[in-house]
């Protein structure tokens, strides 16, 4: 008693085609999507900038180091227009 293999498999409902290339417009969303993400890493690295710079300036100004508190400050103000530079 020999089954054929045909019938061991069935045939396909249907085929699936593949699926079409991004549109034009699903491009524009996604340019907007990584644009988006590189203004907010700047802005999040400015925020972390300009923290950090302030704790040390905080610090700094303990310890009573007036030079190194300039530098410090001077390292706040970069953070600053870090986050300022994207909102223009």
């Amino acid at each position: 008693m020999h089954e054929s293999i045909d019938g061991a498999l069935p045939p396909r409902a249907e085929v699936q085609p593949y699926p079409s290339p991004p549109q034009s417009r699903d491009r524009v969303w996604v340019h907007v999507a990584l644009l988006a993400l590189t203004v907010l890493s700047t802005t999040a690295m400015g925020a972390l900038v300009f923290f950090w710079a302030r704790l040390a300036y905080a610090v700094i100004y303990l310890l009573g180091i007036p030079w190194l508190r300039t530098a410090a400050w001077f390292v706040s103000v970069i953070g600053m227009v870090m986050i300022a530079w994207q909102l223009c």
